[in-house]
């Protein structure tokens, strides 16, 4: 199925993830807007006179593991997975992550992401990035996955 959108809230309710300026921590914000974009690429369009689902979505669970993810991504369809960066004083903008091999279209798709996030929230866009350019240097969703995936970090938790 070409139009199954994974969209994976990152971090869960064990690993929280980086902790905002407020308290508050990355996977709070990631499931927030996960559910947002779930609601959005679920609205159907008009494809000549039938309505269709632009995307059918599938999230993931919060009590998965990061293995258990991967390993429920299959082979199908495409994924995202939101993130918020750490907590850096000194940095800003967004940027989307992808694997070194990854599609031209998948490239094409994650650079309109990260200028569309930030033209739309007024940041500076970091643009797109490759997985060996992360602090990790290897990310599990990009290098684990049979999917497409796109890892979008919205913006610095400061």
């Amino acid at each position: 199925m070409k139009n199954l959108l994974l969209n994976i809230a990152g971090h869960s309710v064990a690993q929280k993830g980086a902790k905002a300026f407020n308290g508050r921590f990355e996977h709070d914000y990631t499931r927030d807007l996960q559910k947002r974009v779930t609601r959005l690429a679920s609205e159907p369009i008009l494809v000549g006179d039938v309505l269709k689902p632009r995307w059918v979505v599938v999230e993931d669970c919060e009590t998965l593991n990061l293995n258990q993810v991967i390993s429920s991504t299959g082979k199908q369809g495409r994924g995202i997975d939101i993130h918020f960066n750490n907590n850096n004083p000194n940095a800003t903008g967004t940027e989307t992550f992808v694997s070194g091999n990854t599609s031209k279209e998948n490239k094409t798709l994650a650079t309109s992401i990260s200028k569309a996030i930030a033209e739309e929230l007024g940041l500076r866009n970091r643009g797109l990035k490759y997985e060996s350019e992360s602090h990790q240097g290897v990310l599990g969703m990009l290098s684990k996955t049979k999917v497409p995936f796109i890892i979008i970090e919205v913006c610095f938790l400061k």
